[in-house]
């Protein structure tokens, strides 16, 4: 037995079954059970008061009602000792906004600070920081205890970083202290950014991923040069950004290198008011990026402008240069887009993709069972199909769109399109037979999708001659309830039909053995 617990796989799946709860008691075991259950308990940290417990009484003490109380007072290694040994436990430290009283433990970790040997930090095995403790408004003006908990922190070993900083001064010291003590770091997320921190980003060439996330409701715009420093991280394959792109964000005069954007994987834009100068840039990493694979854009006109299809047109001849993308979200702001399918033809050299969102992108009258079958014509591995419009008016597109999708999409499994159900194509004898997929798809379905109970049969005999195993998901929030009550007899007369055929195939088999 004793040698059964000295196998660590095995004491690692037992603290895998037990609840955080129980690691206290089980910590006060044997040391075989002692330092892996300590392990756990100390590997996130959602406040730093309990590690500030470990140090003498008699220079720190916390009681609920009173806070910290922390004597100012040269702290030696003997002071550290047990501190140490579960700093070195902790892997990621969480801190929200309102976990602990800031200010009193900030001068408890620049005490800490001051007593450290030349060469060491406080968490020397911390590789997770997020740090989101901080309001918009300063602390009475004082910057101090946010940057101490920024250098208490930081160490060589940290991979991911995200944080709050909250004004532009916190956040270049913060970026000058990560420059030399975490340089490798490969994940930064900062949120409510206030200042351009595009050329000291340029100096972390370890970086992988990329969050920065304005504040305010008027977005900076996302500069030019900003761009082009961002493409020179070598191994960024990761980039997300609500700042604004805009025609100034990207121009072509901009003297590219070979290796612009040179390990991109996903790109997440939130709000692109220039479509012509995105879909040009795009165009312009498409030799210099073929790993790219996920793409998400939200792009906002403002005032009265809507979105034509030339400007559809030129984002989609930008992403079609990008033949390895599988995932593509477009998002629309424009109330009245003037685009047809056709702007979206070039859209047919992805011929790996997965998973395609087109909110708003498409007027109602321009969603058609042709239109349906034209775009998807090229796409075989398709999984996820969502077409979405917020206007109100009725779309062409009927039940019929689901057998051209059953044709050129066999991989498909959830679907969401703006189908007009009061339009049921009929199942003739001598029609051309409907393609049938086994695989289930989950069809969700959404306003407006009132049916009268004489069409509950025919719409159920369609789509389960089709997806006998479909799925139908019912947005109950959005419909009223009688509308929910047709579409609930749908999917019992579903059930129904599929095993009647089940019965039916079952007694043909039968008979041909005979």
């Amino acid at each position: 037995m004793h040698g059964l617990f000295s196998n660590a796989d095995v004491v690692r799946d037992i603290l895998d079954l037990l609840p955080k709860t129980s690691l206290t008691a089980l910590a006060s075991t044997c040391k075989v059970f002692s330092d892996p259950a300590l392990d756990r308990l100390w590997h996130t940290m959602q406040s730093l008061i309990p590690l500030c417990q470990c140090l003498p009484s008699r220079l720190c003490n916390f009681l609920p009602d009173r806070g910290l109380t922390y004597v100012e007072t040269p702290i030696t290694t003997d002071d550290r000792a047990r501190f140490d040994i579960h700093a070195a436990r902790i892997k990621v430290v969480d801190l929200q906004k309102g976990a602990e009283p800031m200010k009193e433990v900030s001068r408890l970790l620049q005490g800490l600070l001051v007593s450290l040997p030349p060469g060491r930090r406080l968490l020397p095995n911390l590789q997770d920081i997020r740090i989101h403790l901080l309001s918009t408004e300063s602390h009475d003006g004082d910057d101090m205890p946010f940057l101490i908990y920024v250098l208490a922190l930081l160490s060589p070993s940290i991979v991911r970083f995200s944080a709050f900083p909250g004004s532009a001064p916190r956040t270049t010291l913060m970026l000058g202290y990560m420059q030399l003590l975490c340089p490798d770091v490969q994940e930064l997320c900062i949120t409510e950014l206030r200042c351009d921190v595009s050329s000291m980003l340029a100096c972390f060439h370890a970086l992988k991923v990329v969050n920065l996330c304005s504040s305010g409701v008027e977005k900076e715009v996302l500069a030019g040069d900003s761009l082009k420093a961002f493409g020179t991280l070598p191994c960024l394959h990761s980039f997300s950004t609500n700042f604004k792109f805009a025609a100034a964000s990207y121009k072509t005069h901009f003297p590219l290198q070979s290796n612009y954007f040179p390990a991109l994987e996903t790109l997440v834009m939130h709000d692109v008011t220039d479509v012509l100068a995105f879909g040009t840039f795009m165009q312009d990493i498409c030799s210099t990026s073929p790993r790219l694979a996920t793409i998400e854009v939200r792009y906002t006109l403002h005032g009265e402008k809507s979105m034509h299809g030339s400007q559809v047109s030129s984002l989609a001849r930008g992403l079609s240069a990008h033949t390895s993308l599988e995932h593509v979200k477009l998002f629309c702001l424009s109330l009245r887009p003037r685009v047809e399918v056709e702007d979206l033809n070039d859209l047919d050299a992805l011929t790996r993709l997965r998973t395609i969102n087109l909110i708003n992108v498409l007027p109602p009258r321009s969603v058609t069972d042709t239109s349906v079958n034209d775009i998807t014509r090229m796409w075989s591995n398709l999984e996820v199909l969502t077409v979405y419009i917020t206007s109100g008016e009725d779309s062409k597109c009927t039940l019929a769109a689901l057998s051209k999708l059953a044709t050129n999409c066999p991989r498909l499994y959830f679907v969401r399109l703006p189908i007009n159900y009061a339009s049921v194509p009929p199942i003739l004898e001598d029609a051309p037979l409907l393609p049938r997929r086994e695989n289930t798809l989950q069809l969700l379905i959404r306003p407006p999708a009132n049916i009268e109970e004489n069409q509950e049969l025919s719409i159920a005999e369609y789509l389960s001659a089709v997806y006998p195993n479909i799925n139908l998901h019912i947005a109950e929030s959005t419909l009223d309830s009688s509308t929910v009550q047709s579409w609930e007899n749908v999917k019992l007369r579903i059930a129904l039909l599929e095993k009647v055929r089940s019965l039916e195939r079952r007694r043909i088999r039968e008979t041909s053995a005979e």
